[in-house]
Formats: C-alpha cells, structure tokens, sequence
C-alpha cells in the first residue's frame, strides 16, 4: 500500500516538474505562479519557494513547490512564515528496513534509525 500512495505522489507532482522544465512557446519562461498554483499554495510558502528558487539557478521554485507538496503538504499549516520553523517538527518514517524501507541506522535517534526531519 505504501509503494501505491508513493507512487500517486510521484505521479500528481509530475505536471508541476514538467511545468517548470519545459520551455514555453516565444522563449517564455514561467516565473510567476499560475492562479491555480496561487490558489494551492499557502502564500507564505509561495514567496519562500520562490526566494530559494533564486540561489540555485536551474532549480525553478515550481520543483520546489512539487516536492513541498509531496513530502508535508507543504509543511501541513505549520510553517512560521518569518522564519520557516515548523512546530511541530515534521518527521519521516523510520528507515529501519522493513518492508519499502531502506535499512539506515542514526544511533543519535531514540529507536536507532535514520528518517527526514523537516517539511522537505
């Protein structure tokens, strides 16, 4: 079931990466967020996607706003806009080698096992 929903989120945040790789038509490129992308992304976060989109060139913020996206929901409400801290923390699954898990050991965790911290 795990694999199924991974793959969902693969497959819904496609049409945002292609978006922001593909050219469009005249040379254009897309810079500004579509109404759609507007009205999807909380505002706070849509500034902050795009101010970092900025210091990596080749990494357009539409990339960013996909994987936000996927990963938390895009940090699920919880992001302080002025700072970006999200309270409460966002953790991942542990990757303690079951089933779709890679077998990663942190023995700073409390159950011994690495997993993402944060909304990305």
């Amino acid at each position: 079931m795990k694999r199924l929903v991974a793959a969902a989120a693969v497959v819904l945040s496609l049409p945002i990466a292609l978006v922001a790789v593909i050219p469009l038509p005249g040379g254009a490129s897309m810079t500004g967020p579509s109404a759609a992308a507007a009205e999807e992304i909380p505002p706070d976060l849509l500034a902050v996607y795009m101010a970092a989109s900025t210091t990596c060139p080749g990494l357009p913020w539409q990339v960013l706003a996909g994987i936000g996206w996927v990963e938390s929901g895009h940090a699920r409400g919880n992001a302080d806009p002025t700072t970006g801290d999200v309270v409460p923390r966002i953790f991942g699954p542990p990757l303690d080698g079951r089933a779709g898990f890679a077998l990663i050991r942190d023995p700073s965790q409390p159950d011994g096992f690495a997993r993402a911290v944060g909304p990305m």
